[in-house]
C-alpha cells in the first residue's frame, strides 16, 4: 500500500526466503503482513450490522489493526525505469513519460490522488533531466511527458526545462505538460513548451460558478481562467479544452449552465482580442465527467448524484450550450454509476465481479463490451444493492471499509475539510431545504467541535421551516438553539412552542441554572411574543406548569382582547397573577371575568392600574356583598 519501489523488493526476497524454508502460502501471507505498507485483506475479518454497514474490521494472526501507506522521501534515490516492458506500438499513448514529482500542494476537496499521494517531494531538475534522456535514448520516442498530479506545480520548472531544451531541441524531441494549472500558467512557459510542437491546452476549471469552485477548494477565479485562455490565444492557440465535473456537493442547476456561460465567455474573449490569431476560428472544447466521491477525500461521506439525475443535468447542459465554437464531451453515466459503486464498495463485491466475469463483462473502459444489464444481474444474483455504495449518504461515526488503511490522513481531517467547505458555504449562500434537513439529521449527533462549529454558522445564515425547527428542537442542543434563535429570533409559535418549553429542554435548563439556557430562551421569547401570540400557542401555554419558562413567556406576552378574556376564564390563578403583574388588560370582559372570578387578583389589580368603570362597579358591589355576608366579632363565639 502506497509506494512500491521498496517495499515489492521486500516482499520478493520474504517469498524466496519462504519458499526455500519450505513454508506455505499462509506462512508468507502472515510474514508478509509485517512489512510497513504491506496489506493482506485476508487476515482482516468483517463483520456487518443489520443494515448491511460495516460493524467492525478485526485483525487476525497477529496483523497490525492499521496498515501504513509506504512513502519514499527522496525522489532522487528512489529506482525509476529507463527501457520499458510494454514494446515499442501505439496502443495508448505514443511518448514517454517521466515522472516529476510526487504528491500536491493544492487541496481540491474532491481528488483522491491529491490526498493520497502526500506528501510533496520533488525531483531534482538534473535527475529529472537524466532520467528523461536515458528513457528516450533508450525507447525512440521523439516525445517527452513531463507528468506530475500538475506539472507547473513544480517549483523549479523552468530551469529544467530549459536544461532539457539544450538537448530535445538537437534531437527533435518535443516536450508535453500534460497537466497545467490555470493560475500559474505564463506567456514565458507556453513559449518553452512550443518551441518544437504545438498542442493543444487543456485545463480543469472543475466547476462552471464561483461559488462551487469555493466549495470543492479549486482556488481559482473566473478573472484566472479568463486571464490565461487571452495569454493562450495571444500565443497563437486556437482551441482550449476545459475539464469540469458534474453531480458535485451542493451543485444546482445554476452551476450547470454556468459550465456553458464560462466557455461562452471564452468565444467572446477569443473574438474581443486584437493579437488573436488572424482568419482562424476558436474551438472551446469542455469535458464533463461525472463526479464520483472517492475514500479519504472530504467527499468521500457524500451520496453520487443518480443515474437520472446525471442525464437531466446533462440535457440542461447541453441545451445551454448556443454556440457551434463549443464542443460538448460528457462521460458515459452508466459507467459512472458502477464507478461509484466500486470506489467505496466493500469485499462484498468480490462476489459481484467474479459473477459479472462469468457473464462476459470484459473490456468494461470501452462502451462497445460494457454491459449494464449483466453487471445488474450480477447484483441481483449476489443480493447487493449498487446504490448501497454509490447512492447513499454516510454519517461520520460509521465504519468505512477502508478505515483500518492509514494513508497519513485522519479521519477528523477529512470531516474538518467538509465542515470547512459547508461553513463558508452557509456564510455566503443560503441552502435548500433538503440541504439543511439532510445536515440537521445527520450531522448534530456528531460530537465534535468542527460539527459544532459548521452548524452554528448554519443556523445563523438560514432560516428554518416548522420540520427543520422541530428537528433542530430535538436536538436539545443549548448552542445550536443559540446559534439560531439570536439572529433570526423565531420558531413557529404555533405548533412547536410545546416542544420548545418540554421538561428536557427549557424547564431542564432552568432547573440547572444554566444561564447560557436561559439566555437562549429569553431571546426566544422575546422575538417570537413580542407581539400577538397565537390562540394555539396560548392553549398550550396554560397547560404547562408554572416555570421560569412560563413566567418569561407571560411576562413578555402581547395579548389580544379575545385572548385576554381566554387566559383569564382557562389559566390556573397563578398564571393569570404573572401576567396581570406585568401590564394593564386590554379587555373589559376580562376584567370583568377577573372581578367574578379571581376577586382577589382583581382586588390587587385594581389597586396598581385601575379598572374601567363596568368593572369598578362590579367589584365595588361585589365588595359591598362580601363585606355584608361577613359576620362581625359579636357574632362568633
Amino acid at each position: 500500500m502506497g509506494e512500491g519501489e521498496k517495499v515489492d523488493l521486500e516482499v520478493i526476497d520474504l517469498y524466496k526466503k519462504n519458499k526455500a524454508n519450505g513454508g506455505t502460502k499462509q506462512d508468507f501471507l502472515r510474514a508478509a503482513a509485517q512489512i510497513n505498507g504491506v496489506y493482506v485483506p485476508s487476515l482482516y475479518d468483517v463483520t456487518y450490522n443489520d443494515d448491511k454497514t460495516v460493524k467492525a474490521i478485526t485483525p487476525k494472526f497477529n496483523a497490525p489493526p492499521t496498515v501504513e501507506k509506504r512513502i519514499e522521501e527522496n525522489l532522487d534515490e528512489t529506482y525509476y525505469p529507463d527501457k520499458f516492458v510494454v514494446p515499442y506500438i501505439e496502443a495508448v499513448h505514443d511518448r514517454a513519460v517521466q515522472e516529476v514529482f510526487r504528491g500536491c500542494i493544492r487541496g481540491c476537496r474532491f481528488c483522491q490522488a491529491g490526498y493520497i499521494y502526500r506528501p510533496v517531494r520533488e525531483k531534482s531538475p538534473a535527475v529529472v533531466n537524466r532520467q528523461a534522456r536515458a528513457l528516450c535514448q533508450s525507447a525512440g520516442y521523439d516525445e517527452m511527458s513531463l507528468s506530475s498530479l500538475s506539472t507547473s506545480d513544480y517549483t523549479r520548472l523552468e530551469d529544467m526545462l530549459d536544461e532539457m531544451l539544450s538537448w530535445t531541441e538537437c534531437e527533435k524531441i518535443s516536450l508535453s505538460l500534460p497537466s497545467l494549472r490555470i493560475d500559474n500558467f505564463s506567456e514565458d512557459l507556453m513559449k518553452k513548451i512550443n518551441r518544437l510542437k504545438k498542442s493543444g491546452l487543456t485545463f480543469a476549471p472543475e466547476a462552471g460558478t464561483q461559488r462551487l469552485r469555493d466549495v470543492i477548494n479549486k482556488n481559482i477565479t473566473e478573472n484566472d481562467i479568463l486571464g490565461t485562455c487571452a495569454t493562450a490565444f495571444r500565443g497563437g492557440y486556437t482551441s482550449v479544452k476545459l475539464y469540469f465535473m458534474m453531480g458535485l456537493p451542493t451543485e444546482t442547476d445554476q452551476d450547470i449552465v454556468g459550465i456553458a456561460d464560462l466557455a461562452q465567455k471564452i468565444v467572446d474573449l477569443y473574438y474581443s482580442l486584437p493579437e488573436r490569431p488572424k482568419g482562424k476560428a476558436v474551438n472551446v472544447s469542455i469535458s464533463v465527467a461525472n463526479f464520483v466521491p472517492k475514500p479519504h477525500t472530504p467527499f468521500q461521506f457524500e451520496p453520487q448524484i443518480t443515474r437520472e439525475e446525471m442525464m437531466r443535468r446533462q440535457r440542461l447542459l447541453k441545451d445551454s450550450i448556443k454556440s457551434k465554437k463549443i464542443t460538448f464531451n460528457y462521460h458515459e453515466n452508466r459507467t459512472s454509476f458502477l464507478e461509484g459503486v466500486f470506489a467505496r464498495g466493500d469485499r462484498k463485491l468480490g462476489a459481484v465481479i467474479e459473477s459479472a466475469y462469468k457473464k462476459g463483462c470484459r473490456f468494461d473502459g470501452w462502451d462497445e463490451c460494457f454491459n449494464l444489464d449483466a453487471w445488474l444481474e450480477a447484483f441481483g444474483e449476489c443480493d447487493v444493492a449498487p446504490e448501497f455504495y454509490a447512492n447513499r449518504t454516510r454519517p461520520f461515526d460509521e465504519i468505512t471499509p477502508w478505515d483500518h488503511l492509514d494513508y497519513r490522513i485522519t479521519k477528523d481531517f477529512l470531516i474538518r475539510e467538509k465542515f470547512n467547505l459547508l461553513e463558508k458555504y452557509a456564510r455566503r449562500h443560503q441552502l435548500s431545504s433538503y440541504q439543511i434537513t439532510d445536515i440537521l439529521s445527520d450531522l448534530a449527533d456528531v460530537d465534535d467541535e468542527y460539527t459544532q462549529a459548521f452548524i452554528r454558522e448554519l443556523l445563523k445564515n438560514n432560516t428554518l421551516n416548522r420540520e427543520q425547527e422541530q428537528l433542530l428542537v430535538s436536538k436539545n442542543d443549548v448552542l445550536f438553539l443559540e446559534s439560531y434563535l439570536t439572529p433570526n429570533g423565531y420558531f413557529d409559535a404555533s405548533r412547536r412552542f410545546h416542544e420548545v418549553a418540554e421538561h428536557n429542554y427549557i424547564l431542564g435548563m432552568a432547573e440547572a441554572k444554566n444561564m447560557t439556557g436561559i439566555e437562549v430562551f429569553k431571546a426566544y421569547v422575546d422575538n417570537t411574543c413580542r407581539d400577538m401570540m397565537t390562540d394555539e400557542l396560548l392553549a398550550e401555554l396554560i397547560l404547562l406548569p408554572e416555570s421560569f419558562a412560563v413566567r418569561y413567556v407571560l411576562q413578555k406576552a402581547r395579548l389580544s382582547k379575545e385572548q385576554e378574556d381566554f387566559l383569564v376564564d382557562k389559566a390556573p390563578e397563578k398564571l393569570i397573577k404573572i401576567y396581570i403583574g406585568e401590564k394593564e388588560l386590554a379587555s373589559d370582559a376580562a376584567q370583568l371575568q377577573l372581578v367574578g372570578k379571581h376577586f382577589e387578583l382583581a382586588r390587587l389589580y385594581f389597586e396598581k392600574y385601575g379598572l374601567r368603570s363596568k368593572a369598578q362597579q362590579t367589584y365595588h358591589l361585589l365588595r359591598k356583598q362580601a363585606l355584608e355576608k361577613t359576620p362581625s366579632e359579636e357574632d362568633c363565639p
